[in-house]
């Protein structure tokens, strides 16, 4: 599902403060209780995660932030160019736990949502490319530098199911391993140069090319992959 960016900063945002708000340390009681809100660090396919959790009798509602750098996985198109793979995304989480104490170790089950701007891209040079007119070698030396890329102008929304397990570690630090199944559509191909104009015969074929190589990652692309993740949580 694909998300204006507007609409997606203003809910993340809206739900950001609500969290914040329902933590208001004024709300907790003379008595010595725990604030039941968390920090959580960690990792998953879609890169590092910081977040923010908030508990409620045997579930737990989190906020955060996935981040993958462009470097962390690496792959080649049929031409033998770069791809890169990169995320930044909001995610709200729900978890449900199966024992009646949240802050024991346990098994648990969680959906999620998140906004993300997820992208597979390319880039080629095309003032390098050699091709043929008259019979002659000619290059294009103004053609510049070509970038074939899933629209990076489209958020898209990534549901996904999963089953937990929190192991806790003393009383303030716990670990969260979770493994479960997402949905992912990813936007269009769309391509651009750093140099507009019309284009020689033989670099409109390299274009071709290339963009055929990215819609065909994105179109091979199952819709539902699998997903992990790793986690660390301080509570209060």
């Amino acid at each position: 599902m694909i998300v204006n960016q507007k609409t997606a900063k203003a809910i993340l945002l809206n739900t950001f403060f609500f969290i914040c708000s329902s933590t208001n340390i004024s709300s907790v009681q003379a008595e010595e209780k725990s604030l039941n809100v968390g920090f959580v660090t960690g990792f998953s396919e879609k890169g590092a995660y910081l977040g923010l959790s908030k508990t409620i009798k045997k579930s737990e509602f989190e906020i955060g932030l996935n981040y993958l750098n462009t470097n962390l996985y690496k792959f080649k198109t049929n031409q033998g160019n770069d791809i890169k793979i990169s995320n930044l995304g909001g995610e709200i989480s729900y978890k449900l736990f199966a024992n009646k104490k949240v802050e024991s170790s346990g098994f648990y089950a969680k959906a999620s949502g998140e906004l993300s701007n997820l992208s597979i891209s390319t880039n080629k040079d095309l003032t390098k490319e050699v091709g043929k007119i008259g019979g002659a070698d000619v290059t294009c030396s103004a053609c510049g530098i070509l970038t074939v890329e899933t629209d990076p102008n489209k958020l898209i929304f990534i549901p996904s199911l999963s089953i937990g397990y929190q192991r806790k570690i003393n009383k303030w630090l716990y670990t969260n391993i979770e493994i479960g199944a997402q949905y992912i559509k990813l936007p269009e191909v769309i391509w651009s140069t750093n140099i507009g104009q019309d284009y020689p015969s033989f670099i409109e074929e390299e274009i071709d090319e290339t963009v055929s190589d990215i819609n065909k990652i994105r179109n091979d692309l199952p819709n539902i992959l699998p997903s992990a993740k790793l986690t660390f949580s301080y509570k209060l």
